[in-house]
């Protein structure tokens, strides 16, 4: 049997995915615009150095509500999504408001070695401003394998946080560049605010996206409506 026939898999990954998951966010954004654009001057030992923690934070103490979900298919890792989950409300009642106690983003102003900190920080330091008006998902970082892509694996990894937000009626956000806009568009999510434009020229453009939480209503034969649930 092919491995293209077996199917694809998600779980929560563990401490022992790491090294694999850092290998697959490389080989998935190095081609890109803005990766050449902020470590071009990274020494491949740098970012590779750089991937690992970032992904290490992910586990332990202060991950707080990160979810970091694989997709494989048979002995393959085909790719990752990082998402963060709305912070409960009664761990945060007394702490902090709502507002405040969404999950801090995994970026940091820790970048390796030669990157351009300011433009790195202009793209992956925040979250896109409103979004933190009320609890949500949001997905940091969407990672597939180049010779994997195409194949479904981003779909799921989309669509398992998406799920998880439409069941508690949430909606779902993300920053997107120009090559997955196309992707996020065809999944539900609309824009969500003016692009933001960054680097030379103005030639990297950030699309910030909402996917409101998706209901659905069972009716009858009649065509009464007699309960709606949330999926």
């Amino acid at each position: 049997m092919s491995s293209n026939s077996l199917p694809i898999v998600l779980s929560l990954a563990t401490e022992e995915d790491i090294a694999a998951l850092a290998e697959v966010q490389h080989s998935a954004f190095a081609p890109t615009l803005i990766h050449k654009r902020v470590f071009r001057n990274c020494s491949k030992e740098d970012s590779a150095a750089n991937s690992l923690a970032h992904l290490s934070g992910c586990f332990g103490e202060g991950s707080g509500s990160r979810r970091l979900v694989t997709a494989t298919q048979g002995d393959a890792t085909l790719g990752f999504a990082l998402w963060t989950a709305p912070v409960d409300e009664e761990e945060a009642a007394g702490v902090l408001p709502i507002v405040a106690a969404q999950a801090r983003p995994p970026h940091t102003n820790k970048f390796p070695l030669g990157a351009d900190v300011e433009l790195g920080m202009s793209i992956f330091g925040q979250q896109p401003s409103g979004t933190r008006a009320s609890p949500h998902w949001y997905l940091w970082q969407l990672a597939i394998r180049p010779e994997f892509q195409r194949r479904g694996a981003g779909t799921a990894l989309l669509h398992w946080g998406c799920e998880q937000a439409d069941s508690a009626g949430l909606s779902t956000y993300l920053k997107s560049s120009e090559e997955g806009l196309s992707v996020f568009k065809r999944a539900g999510f609309v824009p969500f605010g003016e692009p933001h434009t960054a680097g030379e020229n103005d030639e990297l453009v950030i699309h910030p996206l909402v996917r409101p939480p998706v209901l659905v209503v069972s009716r009858p034969t009649n065509g009464t409506d007699v309960s709606s649930s949330k999926v």
